[in-house]
């Protein structure tokens, strides 16, 4: 469970900007907070939910970015010694920035244990990397790094608690890399793990769409994703998308169906190396009445059906696991009244009995709705005259209770977050 992220020098993102999701005191609005407990009887209560505005380019992706990044380089095998930190991106647009280092920091909850984890890096070496946790209440480095500038291994130092160890590492690699993938270690490697846990996802690029659909199916078609399975069906019919069923297909099984369907299915067959293929079950009428079923490949299905196939597949997984799921424009090829249902899922404490949470950004304004969202949980996005990301909350601003109509606001300008664009005609100016 995440508390806080921050982010310093990376893309767009050039001070400290940091995003949270500790709940207010306020109890309003208290199905979307969550409370967990900590060592010696203290707690603290978190949003099951946030969402990010901003104008295009303003900065929002690159906040998501940010978080997928220090994922993949705890989560990736490095290529190999000396070799550069693909994550490197600092802010470039002002010369005290260009060749310092990224910092990415995460604070986060975890067997109702604080930890805080840091690391900052340029396009060479780590160069700080610490985790500390609050097992009792009281705050305990587990590890941190040490290592100069010319040397190629550098030297974690384990806490007191855990014998005072050291164990080396590359110094383009982090240390809870190296104990997801290389050494285990009692704590540290369930600490990676659930690092792993964390998704994010891009929902912007639609043509990734047959990628994912059969990411998904491959997960689904595993016999314990099974319920995951019945409810994504569930979740498809009510959506209104006139599909009937889905059928999860192995390889002989499609086969079977190239000589009834024809060249739809057998060109489909070409365009994957996957074991499964996920078919939409339509029903077939004659004269209006229903006579029987037809499938049809994915591939063949509309982009919003596609989209809520493998958004809703990873929603409907992580409500069961529980975690943090993050995307960048969920709404993408999604209606908005949909996109309400999934991210309300979230919300409900039948749906969401482990208390998993979700990141999105996204441009539509009909889901700033204040019968859905607290002011803590809408963030918005902005640059300033030097091209630097600003990241602040809707309750920054004075006077925003949570009766006020957020849509209204937003698009009056109050919270910041619009484009500037000016009259049509400007384009055509001193021509």
């Amino acid at each position: 469970m995440i508390l806080e992220f921050a982010v310093e020098n990376f893309r767009s993102i050039k001070n400290r900007q940091v995003f949270s999701l500790i709940a207010e005191s306020s109890k309003i609005k208290g199905e979307n907070v969550f409370e967990v407990s900590l060592p010696n009887g203290g707690s603290v209560r978190l949003l099951k939910t946030a969402l990010i505005y901003g104008a295009n380019a303003s900065g929002k992706s690159n906040f998501i970015k940010a978080l997928g990044n220090l994922i993949q380089m705890i989560s990736r095998r490095i290529s190999g010694a000396g070799r550069p930190i693909r994550s490197y991106n600092p802010f470039l647009f002002s010369t005290n920035t260009v060749a310092e280092p990224t910092v990415f920091e995460l604070t986060f909850v975890f067997e109702e244990v604080k930890y805080r984890y840091k690391v900052a890096f340029n396009l060479t070496q780590i160069l700080e990397e610490e985790l500390v946790f609050s097992p009792k209440g009281q705050t305990q480095r587990i590890f941190e790094r040490h290592g100069g500038p010319q040397d190629l291994l550098h030297k974690i130092k384990l806490g007191k608690n855990f014998g005072n160890k050291e164990i080396e590492v590359f110094n383009n690699q982090l240390a809870l890399n190296k104990f997801g993938t290389d050494t285990p270690h009692e704590l540290l490697t369930k600490v990676y793990v659930y690092f792993n846990s964390i998704d994010v996802s891009n929902a912007v690029r639609g043509a990734s769409n047959n990628m994912q659909v059969r990411q998904v199916s491959q997960t689904l078609s595993e016999s314990d994703h099974q319920p995951i399975l019945k409810r994504l069906e569930k979740l498809i019919r009510v959506a209104d998308t006139k599909i009937d069923s889905l059928e999860l297909l192995q390889s002989e099984e499609r086969e079977r169906l190239v000589g009834r369907n024809g060249e739809t299915v057998r060109k489909t067959l070409g365009s994957t190396r996957l074991n499964t293929m996920v078919y939409g079950v339509h029903k077939v009428y004659d004269a209006g009445q229903e006579v029987g079923d037809e499938r049809l490949p994915f591939d063949e299905e509309s982009e919003g059906t596609r989209a809520l196939f493998w958004r809703g597949g990873l929603i409907l997984e992580k409500l069961e696991q529980g975690g943090v799921l993050v995307f960048d424009e969920l709404d993408n090829s999604l209606h908005p009244k949909l996109v309400k249902f999934l991210v309300q899922l979230f919300s409900n404490s039948r749906s969401n009995p482990n208390h998993a949470q979700l990141i999105f950004a996204t441009h539509e304004v009909t889901l700033l709705d204040r019968d859905m969202f607290r002011t803590d949980q809408i963030w918005f996005t902005e640059k300033n005259q030097y091209g630097e990301t600003e990241l602040f909350s809707a309750q920054d601003f004075d006077g925003v209770r949570e009766d006020v109509p957020f849509d209204k606001w937003y698009m009056a300008g109050k919270f910041g977050g619009l484009p500037k664009i000016e009259d049509v005609e400007s384009i055509f100016n001193h021509e």
